[in-house]
């Protein structure tokens, strides 16, 4: 099978738009666009362990030993989407569900490797499915990485001695610090297409304001992707992206034999996250 390489967050954020509920393809789709492997659940030769990391190579202890056998995993991971997807039967407060359905996903572990990143891209899904967020948009994973020690430790207690509180905690702290930091750079980023709108509004009147949001889409753009009703030609397109080179808003870089161009603020800003 060969893959065309997507953003498994934007695979899984279509999805859920469009049938509003979790399923066994689609947390597979999302897992095998992480890795781009045709694989799936993980099979039963997989000795899958969860590790305490000693102080050297060969230390460390097994906590924790994942449910093995393809068709238990199968049927508690429909548990748990039936958990996330019911909110009649189940009708916790969508955050409180987040955190659980996140431990018990990483309880499950269902796959060989990607289990973390899946499971983080679930959370973001949940909180689409559930309306807190229109877009996905909250990046959890760099607080789990920063807060590494405590994710692990709070699993291991959820399974050990059955301590929910303090994990659902550290889930709800996740989601707050997340979303104050990510409106504070949203304002940023608000900010850097003011300025650079009012200096080509100065510098280059013949630029529309819908040519300068295209370059704010996204960190690169190419120059066939300018192109609209307002930028009709590839030559027009190129001639624009030169002259906000020329004011040191877009950098020219070459990939492969394209010539894309980087929008050098917005890039640094985004680098950040």
């Amino acid at each position: 099978m060969c893959f065309e390489k997507l953003n498994p967050i934007a695979l899984g954020y279509n999805e859920i738009k469009k049938n509003k509920e979790f399923d066994l393809d689609l947390i597979i789709k999302i897992y095998q666009q992480i890795i781009q492997i045709n694989d799936g659940i993980r099979p039963p030769q997989t000795e899958t362990v969860i590790m305490k990391k000693g102080s050297g190579l060969l230390d460390g202890s097994v906590v924790y030993t994942p449910p093995r056998g393809v068709e238990i995993i199968k049927q508690k991971l429909e548990n748990l989407f039936k958990f996330i997807n019911n909110d009649k039967d189940y009708p916790y407060d969508p955050l409180i569900k987040l955190a659980i359905s996140h431990y018990q996903f990483e309880a499950i572990h269902p796959f060989r490797n990607g289990n973390g990143r899946t499971g983080r891209i679930l959370s973001i899904l949940i909180m689409i499915q559930k309306e807190l967020l229109e877009v996905p948009i909250l990046y959890l994973s760099a607080y789990i990485i920063r807060q590494k020690e405590d994710y692990y430790y709070l699993l291991n207690r959820v399974t050990a001695t059955d301590n929910w509180e303090k994990w659902i905690i550290y889930n709800l702290k996740a989601v707050e610090e997340t979303s104050i930091y990510t409106i504070a750079k949203i304002e940023e980023i608000d900010r850097l297409f003011v300025n650079t709108h009012n200096l080509i509004k100065k510098k280059l009147p013949h630029i529309r304001k819908e040519t300068v949001e295209k370059i704010f889409e996204q960190p690169y753009i190419s120059p066939k992707r300018l192109i609209d009703n307002n930028v009709k030609s590839l030559n027009t397109a190129k001639k624009y992206l030169g002259q906000m080179s020329e004011l040191g808003i877009m950098i020219p870089k070459k990939i492969g034999k394209e010539v894309v161009f980087l929008n050098i603020d917005l890039y640094n800003l985004l680098s950040e996250i």
